[in-house]
């Protein structure tokens, strides 16, 4: 895909999860607003207000990397402080600030297409593209929404569409960015998705940065799934061996060092 189909795939998309996501809220009520998630300590109205803060924040990032201004421009005790101000507004509010934010980013993109796409804005991964940023922006909607349904008790599906279109995003330039945060070496992880071979790597954590490879070669241990599976592994939302138990994720090679994914690759 050219990086302007890229965008038009994710803005879709991104555009579906954010409706999903207003509508979950609505159909949920104000009795579940103070419900706890399966993100401490947020509860679901600290869910859904940092859904919209890392909107806000795409959106300012691009419009200051438009300037050459590629750092952030609150640090994390600043977005701490602006995802509960935002959460301070009330249910109804957030709900109204999760379609504009998403509006906004939407227009921001759309300003840079189609041969501007390369600008990049600052991000704790450091300055990603606008292109990234689309994709993140759909990675943040899909998980949120998982995360809010799995808090409510309707179900723990992931879409397996979704999945294998982020997860070339979420191994090959996520993964290493946080990795670099606190590395772990170790031995060399395989990941493979059933019957595609395309969506295939081969991961070897250093000293200080991990080497992804497209394609399985030589791993200690390799973690076969659906799509699905290996993006909720990947993103850190259920364990090697949560996964295993449920007979979604199969391990090939050294066992033990598979079950240590999730300690070798934290989440974001």
């Amino acid at each position: 895909m050219s990086a302007d189909e890229i965008v038009r795939s994710g803005l879709e998309q991104a555009r579906r999860y954010s409706d999903r996501l207003v509508a979950l809220l609505q159909e949920a009520g104000p009795d579940a607003w103070t419900r706890p998630t399966n993100c401490p300590p947020w509860d679901v109205g600290m869910l859904a207000a940092h859904v919209v803060r890392s909107a806000e924040a795409y959106t300012i990032a691009l419009q200051r990397g438009l300037r050459g201004v590629l750092e952030q421009e609150l640090t994390p005790e600043q977005r701490v402080a602006r995802t509960e101000q935002i959460a301070a507004q009330g249910r109804e509010r957030v709900i109204e600030h999760l379609r504009e934010s998403t509006d906004a980013f939407e227009r921001q993109i759309m300003e840079l297409m189609p041969d501007r796409l390369d600008t990049l804005g600052g991000h704790a991964y450091g300055p990603r593209s606008a292109t990234w940023h689309v994709q993140q922006r759909l990675a943040e909607l899909a998980f949120h929404l998982w995360d809010l349904r799995v808090s409510l008790g309707l179900g723990r599906d992931f879409d397996d569409t979704v999945a294998r279109w982020l997860l070339p995003m979420l191994v090959e330039s996520n993964l290493p960015s946080v990795y670099a945060r606190a590395p772990r070496p170790g031995g060399t992880f395989g990941l493979a998705v059933n019957g595609a071979p395309e969506l295939a790597w081969t991961l070897r954590p250093g000293t200080h940065e991990l080497a992804v490879a497209r394609g399985l070669d030589a791993a200690d241990v390799t973690l076969r799934g659906d799509a699905a599976t290996i993006a909720l592994l990947v993103y850190g939302r259920v364990s090697a061996a949560e996964l295993e138990r449920e007979g979604r994720l199969r391990l090939e090679g050294d066992r033990a060092l598979g079950l240590r994914f999730g300690e070798t690759f934290r989440g974001p």
